[in-house]
C-alpha cells in the first residue's frame, strides 16, 4: 500500500499544519506514507494557476511507486514545493 498527501502551504481551509499531523498518523505503517508541500498554494492547488505542476508531480509519484514497493515498505519522505 502507498499513501502520499499532498498538500498547499497557504491552505486556510484545511492548514498544512492538520495535513502534517494526519500524515504523522501513518508513519508507523509498513506502506510508502509520502508528504508533499506546494508551499505558495492555497486549498484549490489543483483547481488554481499551477494546476499542472500539482498534476505533474502526482503522476510522477505514482509511476515511481506503481512497482518495488515491497523494497520500500515503510519508507517516509517529505517534499517541499516552493511556488512561482
Amino acid at each position: 500500500m502507498t499513501i502520499t498527501r499532498t498538500t498547499a502551504g497557504k491552505d486556510h481551509t484545511v492548514p498544512e499544519v492538520l495535513n502534517r499531523q494526519a500524515h504523522g498518523l501513518y508513519t508507523a505503517a509498513t506502506a510508502v506514507t509520502d508528504y508533499q508541500v506546494f508551499d505558495n498554494r492555497g486549498h484549490s492547488l489543483v483547481f488554481d494557476h499551477g494546476w499542472e505542476d500539482v498534476a505533474d508531480d502526482t503522476a510522477r509519484w505514482i509511476s515511481d511507486h506503481k512497482t518495488g514497493l515491497d523494497t520500500d515498505a515503510g519508507a517516509v519522505s517529505t517534499v517541499s514545493h516552493p511556488s512561482a
